[in-house]
């Protein structure tokens, strides 16, 4: 799925950023990928570029803090609070806080073919939400709007 295609199913269920926000550059990317020792999936890389254009409900955690970015925290910072102080896999990446301490993740064992995982804040359970991220993408208006 190519970043035009995203988008399209972005726009069918999110309203745009009223702001003008900074995207991510390769190097904020490779620093990420680097820090965890994976290549992550282009589809999630295209995702978190364009929530510079939409407004997503909870928090799609950002790649670096240093450009102008929607306020959410930087995806490393998140990691290692929640590997810190909660039952967090280390293999697992949270990209998206729904909001009531429960994660969407990606793995770090399976790179660039991470399934999507849900971690349960409560119970420590995982599930796996869907078998990519493009998978995932195209679950997204479901998930919003079921």
């Amino acid at each position: 799925m190519n970043k035009n295609e995203i988008s399209l199913v972005l726009s069918k269920c999110l309203p745009l950023e009223n702001r003008r926000l900074d995207t991510p550059s390769p190097e904020d990317w490779v620093n990420v990928e680097n820090y965890f020792k994976t290549k992550l999936p282009q589809e999630y890389k295209y995702f978190v570029d364009l929530m510079t254009d939409f407004s997503f409900p909870g928090d799609i955690y950002n790649p670096t803090s240093k450009i102008l970015t929607n306020g959410n925290d930087d995806i490393i910072l998140v990691y290692e609070t929640e590997i810190k102080n909660s039952n967090l896999s280390k293999n697992l990446i949270p990209f998206y806080g729904i909001g009531n301490g429960d994660y969407f993740c990606l793995s770090i064992e399976d790179g660039e073919k991470s399934a999507v995982y849900c971690t349960d804040h409560s119970t420590g359970e995982v599930s796996k939400e869907a078998d990519s991220f493009e998978d995932w993408i195209i679950e997204i208006p479901n998930f919003l709007n079921g």
